[in-house]
């Protein structure tokens, strides 16, 4: 191997790529993951704003309700105190407004088996939770029908 200066030839070869740019493509491949990360944050956060602000009614038969902790297929979080209500033709609903450990089974004995609510919940809730994921939807609010 020939030197010049000391350095081999190999040497210079390696250094002289270390100035150079990456090509375009690594800076658009970065600049589109930042987006989508960012994207993907601010959905986050504004799931329950946009929950809130599309809410749908649909009324529904109890078949059980029951009181549980919270799982992860709950937005409520690993251990928070839920009511899950089954029903004979809406799919799983879940109620965690002003549930507490000390109430949850006095909030579940309010659905009774056989009748007819009102549950609003949001597009998130409905579409994502419950017709993709296939998990329980956030009730939003609900009320007994009468009649």
């Amino acid at each position: 191997m020939s030197t010049r200066d000391g350095f081999s030839i190999r040497a210079t070869r390696l250094q002289a790529g270390r100035g150079k740019r990456p090509g375009r493509w690594v800076g658009s491949v970065v600049l589109v993951l930042l987006l989508l990360t960012a994207l993907f944050v601010v959905t986050i956060f504004a799931w329950p704003a946009i929950d809130a602000r599309t809410l749908k009614a649909e009324e529904c038969q109890v078949e059980h309700a029951e009181a549980a902790s919270g799982s992860p297929g709950y937005r409520t979080g690993p251990s928070s105190p839920v009511v899950v209500i089954s029903t004979t033709d809406g799919g799983t609903f879940v109620w965690s407004d002003g549930v507490t450990q000390e109430n949850m089974e006095a909030v579940a004995d309010q659905f009774t088996p056989g009748r007819r609510y009102l549950f609003s919940s949001g597009w998130y809730s409905r579409v994502v939770m419950r017709d993709v994921l296939h998990r329980a939807s956030q009730l939003e609010s609900f009320s007994e029908v009468s009649g």
